[in-house]
């Protein structure tokens, strides 16, 4: 019995097709294990960096989403906490773009 499936699905974008696929493909491929904790009552989900890429530069790194309700709208707050490994170190804004973009 085979217990595989594939589901797809399409959502309209509202950006420029070639910077959208810019901004996904950005830099070298990389892997991320990630530690997920949900908070259902504040309608949170907090992913904990374990394992990957990102690892090699910051010491800690954590990503939190947050769904608020305002009113006849509801917004995704991206929060990205992160330590870098050493000064000359950026900050992660790549990640934010790149997070912000599959929104």
């Amino acid at each position: 019995m085979d217990l595989g499936g594939k589901m797809e699905g399409e959502v309209e974008i509202k950006c420029d097709a070639d910077e959208l696929f810019q901004i996904c493909s950005e830099g070298k491929v990389g892997t991320f294990k990630e530690k997920v904790t949900i908070d259902e009552e504040n309608k949170t989900v907090h992913w904990t960096a374990v394992e990957g890429h990102c690892l090699d530069l910051y010491k800690s790194y954590n990503i939190i989403y947050q769904i608020i309700h305002k009113g006849e709208t509801n917004v995704l707050k991206i929060t990205i906490k992160y330590e870098k490994q050493n000064e000359d170190v950026p900050p992660p804004q790549k990640y934010m773009d790149f997070i912000r973009s599959r929104c």
